[in-house]
C-alpha cells in the first residue's frame, strides 16, 4: 500500500470541500537518486487507480502529481488505467498532470500560496475540471497545456533549482580563499 504525500491529501480535501466532485490524485514519492523503480510503483497505482474506475459510475479525473520522465502520462499511466478500468480516457475519464512546486519543509505551505500553477490535460474536460479544482487560487498564474509538458515544465525547473543550489555551493568554495580580503561598497 503506497500513502500519498501529505501536500496531496491537504489538496483532495480542499478540492472535496469547494464540490469539485470526482478526482483522484497520484502521488507516488519522488527519489532523491535515480531510481528504477518509480516506473513500477508509478504503473502499481496506476493500476489501483484504473481498478477502482471500472465501478465507478460518470465521469472521473485522474490527476498524476509525482515528478515523472516526460511523457509517462501519456505513454504508461493512460494505457494501464484504459486497461485496468475497461474505460476509455476522454469520454470515460479525464486525465492530467498537475505537477506540485514544493519547497521542503514548506509543503502544506507551498500548496496553498503557489507561484504558478501547471495544468496538464489529455483534453479541454480535463482541464476544465482542474481550473474548476484551482478556482479559488486567483492571481496566480496558471499555465494550460498536455500531460508531457506540464511533465516537462516540472523537470526543467528541477533542473533549474538543481542548476542553482551547484552554482552557489561552488561559489562559495571558489571565493573561499579571498574571503578575509574582499569587502562589500
Amino acid at each position: 500500500t503506497m500513502s500519498a504525500p501529505q501536500t496531496s491529501v491537504a489538496g483532495m480535501r480542499i478540492a472535496r470541500d469547494r464540490g469539485v466532485g470526482a478526482g483522484s490524485a497520484a502521488s507516488v514519492a519522488s527519489p532523491a537518486i535515480a531510481d528504477p523503480g518509480i516506473e513500477i510503483r508509478v504503473q502499481q497505482v496506476g493500476r489501483q487507480i484504473g481498478e477502482a474506475l471500472r465501478d465507478k459510475d460518470g465521469y472521473h479525473v485522474v490527476v498524476v502529481k509525482s515528478t515523472v520522465v516526460p511523457g509517462t502520462t501519456d505513454s504508461t499511466v493512460l494505457p494501464i488505467l484504459e486497461l485496468a478500468s475497461g474505460k476509455k480516457a476522454g469520454p470515460e475519464f479525464g486525465l492530467g498532470m498537475n505537477p506540485e512546486f514544493l519547497s521542503e519543509g514548506e509543503a502544506v505551505n507551498d500548496f496553498m500560496n503557489p507561484d504558478r500553477i501547471v495544468l496538464g490535460g489529455l483534453d479541454a474536460r480535463t482541464i476544465a475540471k482542474l481550473e474548476e479544482l484551482y478556482a479559488g487560487f486567483e492571481g496566480v498564474e496558471k499555465l494550460r497545456t498536455n500531460p508531457k509538458t506540464a511533465e516537462m515544465i516540472k523537470y526543467a525547473s528541477n533542473a533549474l533549482l538543481a542548476t542553482m543550489i551547484s552554482f552557489a555551493t561552488k561559489s562559495e568554495i571558489w571565493v573561499r580563499p579571498w574571503a578575509g580580503s574582499m569587502s562589500w561598497m
